[in-house]
């Protein structure tokens, strides 16, 4: 409903002024509007989802060359699915996390990387001025692991996930 001016005076003359019923979408366009708006509403809302993939608990351990892995971090990367990163220490994977912590990692076939870097030792410069290390190390650490376990693909380590159980892994990692 709306408010009709006769032609002649505006809204804000003195003059007589009627209602009458105003055009409206889906009057004009066969009552098709009262169709499509609650379809296009419902897909959005139930067709997206939350975007959140599905995770399982993942533990197990991680050895090099027969010895548990002292540290390190691992990284499991499903197709479709955010990342999932976990801690190892003695050894063992802990706190596999996808969204928060300890959520687990995304469900699927998933390829994984591990990296472990020794801690750097401390730098200390006696005095102001003095010249810093120049290894390229000094503040990263020195990688205890060959470099292709650090790429999901060159690593050659996969891990299946699935829904509802622990899953277990175990990663036996060879020097060269």
């Amino acid at each position: 409903m709306g408010i009709v001016w006769p032609a002649n005076k505006g809204p804000h003359e003195p003059g007589i002024y009627t209602y009458t019923k105003r055009w409206t979408a889906p009057d004009q366009c066969g009552g098709v509007m009262r169709y499509v708006l609650p379809g296009i509403v419902c897909v959005a809302l139930v067709g997206c989802g939350s975007g959140v993939s599905p995770t399982a608990d993942v533990t197990g351990e991680v050895t090099l060359d027969g010895k548990p892995l002292e540290t390190g971090v691992i990284i499991f990367e499903t197709t479709g699915a955010r990342p999932s990163t976990g801690k190892i220490e003695n050894g063992k994977i802990v706190e596999v996390t996808t969204y928060k912590t300890g959520d687990g990692a995304s469900v699927g076939q998933s390829k994984v990387s591990i990296t472990a870097f020794k801690p750097p030792e401390s730098v200390e410069v006696s005095h102001p001025g003095d010249e810093m290390p120049t290894d390229a190390n000094y503040m990263v650490g020195t990688l205890l692991l060959p470099e292709r376990y650090s790429n999901p693909e060159s690593s050659g380590l996969t891990a299946e996930i699935k829904e509802g159980e622990n899953n277990v892994v175990k990663f036996d990692l060879v020097s060269n």
